[in-house]
């Protein structure tokens, strides 16, 4: 079962380059913080660079929180971490997740 965080904890902090190599990884760390109606938050503030493969995995975890009854957050998106999103016409899903 997944850590249950804090209202300042996140689950999980994001690593500094999230690539083709990261993104089964990514998605096992997702998976092990699944809880059932418990809300996740990810800290993406160290992210320096992110790949499509990744974003993917983000927003298909999202999608399968959505369902367990669970709300995705990001924590301090960085710079990077948002024009991504932005770069590929996600946006949306930043501000939807969004803590500063």
């Amino acid at each position: 079962m997944g850590k249950q965080p804090n209202d300042t904890e996140p689950n999980f902090a994001l690593p500094n380059i999230l690539s083709l190599g990261t993104a089964e990884d990514l998605r096992e760390k997702f998976l092990q913080n699944l809880v059932v109606g418990s809300d996740i938050k990810v800290d993406a503030g160290n992210v320096d660079a992110i790949t499509t493969p990744c974003l993917q995995v983000i927003i298909s975890a999202n999608n399968s929180f959505e369902e367990a009854g669970c709300h995705l957050s990001i924590e301090n998106p960085s710079d990077a971490f948002i024009a991504a999103f932005n770069d590929l016409g996600f946006g949306e899903f930043i501000e939807k997740w969004s803590i500063k």
